[in-house]
């Protein structure tokens, strides 16, 4: 599941694990954003699985029989401690096999699988190849055991710079979308409802302008701008110009934390090469609401970067795109968010 910064995969991820396991479906949910190594990543996996739902009751004991035959004996009171005593390969194959060995159907959620393959990538190509490699296989082969992983950044993205993409074959891709208008009037109601957004309504046309205004419907950056629209005892109406008013507002310095992510995301997750040419493509494509095409991309960046290709821009277009940066709209390529848009404009360029 693709999905970028702020727009609420991990809400989503909670609601699904509680929906499967009121099915009886064990899950095991974990984040490896930061992490490092393979090592780092098993014994993330193995708390994920200890804290699932009847996971000591129904797979603890399987689980450690395999274990002890494969290591000569085992500590029963942690799946971490057998890490270190087998090859991790062979440590990840056990442990997946032996839950999909139970008939129990089990689920394991990653977020953000994406930036760990890329930093393991950085250090170790080889090693982040097989896992993704193993992993296919595990998924292929253990039906009981089902992997939903998620990322701001495209495991695709992540496979075509590494050369890794034949891993990814036979993966279902979804994305998850912004709003739409009625949806985002509906999150208006339940905060209304919640008292986490004070009670008025909007006067006919506002709403509409504040979606268009945004352009880019995330849940997050909704909320906060909704409780930043000024109102006035006794349910009052709120206007365009009260919400042009939230719009200066959540723009203001006071405001900046709510963006930090975006500018911070290209330089941590792209080599320097790739993050200089997406920030100049993106200073071009702020200048206006409707963006620029192609062709004016690979004119006004020859200067600055004269080995550019049209397929280095294009790559570099996708990525951005994937990352919901930028969204092509016919034959030109636009700023996903008009907020976002805004404050690129305002403070990064």
């Amino acid at each position: 599941m693709l999905a970028p910064r702020r727009i609420g995969k991990t809400w989503l991820m909670d609601r699904v694990k509680e929906d499967l396991e009121s099915q009886d479906i064990r899950v095991a949910k974990l984040e490896v954003a930061g992490l490092h190594t393979e090592a780092e990543f098993l014994a993330e996996i193995c708390k994920a699985i200890e804290k699932a739902q009847g996971a000591k009751e129904r797979a603890w004991t399987q689980i450690v029989q395999r274990l002890k035959q494969l290591t000569g004996g085992v500590d029963a009171a942690s799946l971490v401690q057998a890490i270190a005593k087998l090859d991790h390969r062979q440590f990840l194959e056990t442990l997946v096999e032996s839950l999909d060995a139970e008939g129990v159907r089990t689920v394991i959620l990653i977020d953000e699988i994406a930036l760990f393959v890329h930093e393991l990538a950085r250090k170790d190509p080889d090693a982040a190849r097989r896992l993704l490699y193993q992993i296919r296989k595990l998924w292929q082969n253990c039906k009981n055991v089902v992997w939903f992983l998620t990322g701001s950044i495209g495991l695709d993205e992540i496979g075509r710079r590494h050369g890794m993409a034949g891993a990814l074959l036979g993966i279902e891709l979804f994305p998850l979308e912004p709003f739409t208008l009625e949806q985002g009037l509906s999150l208006f109601e339940e905060l209304q409802a919640q008292r986490i957004v004070s009670s008025f309504s909007f006067a006919d046309g506002a709403f509409e302008h504040l979606a268009t205004e945004l352009g880019w419907l995330s849940p997050y950056h909704l909320e906060h701008l909704l409780r930043l629209i000024p109102f006035a005892p006794g349910g009052a109406q709120a206007s365009k110009a009260e919400v042009d008013a939230a719009f200066e507002k959540i723009l203001s310095p006071a405001y900046r934390t709510h963006f930090a992510g975006w500018d911070e995301h290209i330089d941590k997750n792209f080599p320097q090469e790739d993050a200089t040419l997406m920030f100049a493509v993106l200073e071009i494509a702020c200048e206006t609401a409707d963006g620029e095409i192609e062709a004016t991309y690979l004119a006004r960046l020859a200067t600055a970067h004269p080995a550019l290709t049209r397929r280095n821009l294009l790559d570099s277009l996708t990525a951005l795109a994937s990352d919901a940066y930028l969204v092509q709209d016919r034959e030109r390529w636009r700023f996903q968010s008009g907020l976002l848009r805004r404050y690129w404009s305002r403070y990064v360029v």
